[in-house]
């Protein structure tokens, strides 16, 4: 959900009438009354819908500073309806060691993990370089909105969006 009006028309359809959704470390929650006016609060907090819009741009929009240039980051509406991204490295050594990965993208939709996808080929790359593949493949496939750099890429899932990342090391490359 990207804006805070989806959340409310979402409440009004649902017994009972509430609805929340997760960004980032935020709860956003709205509630109908019996009068049919509405409440809504960001992390417990009540607040207007407008202020509950704007903390969520902020969230939705991210900018980056990086060799003296700002960079601006955004999720696209390819990602209404996710409540959160999951990015799964699986990396595996070889004798030299050389080290390779692969990434697995799953999203929360409506209380479900859903593969999004992820590269099918093996890429070279230490540590948590797989954090660059997964935002390269974000942004290839059109889930966020920016630049293609590669340094970017890795904040992308680092920082911007607080997208959930974890490595799984495995002993044989047929187990990626």
């Amino acid at each position: 959900m990207n804006n805070i009006k989806t959340l409310i028309q979402t409440a009004r359809g649902n017994n009972p009438q509430t609805a929340e959704f997760k960004r980032g470390n935020k709860t956003y929650y709205a509630r109908i009354m019996a009068s049919g006016r509405f409440t809504v609060s960001v992390d417990g907090r009540r607040v207007s819908a407008q202020t509950a819009q704007d903390e969520l741009n902020k969230q939705n929009n991210a900018t980056y500073k990086h060799r003296g240039e700002n960079y601006c980051v955004k999720l696209t509406e390819k990602c209404n309806g996710i409540s959160e991204i999951s990015v799964k490295g699986v990396r595996w050594y070889d004798n030299i060691p050389n080290c390779y990965h692969k990434i697995y993208v799953s999203a929360l939709v409506n209380g479900r993990w859903v593969e999004l996808g992820g590269y099918a080929d093996m890429r070279a790359g230490f540590d948590s370089h797989y954090l660059v593949t997964a935002g390269e493949w974000l942004i290839e496939n059109g889930y966020i909105d920016a630049p293609d750099d590669a340094v970017l890429c890795d904040w992308v899932v680092r920082e911007a969006f607080n997208i959930t990342h974890y490595a799984q090391d495995v002993k044989r490359k047929k187990d990626m």
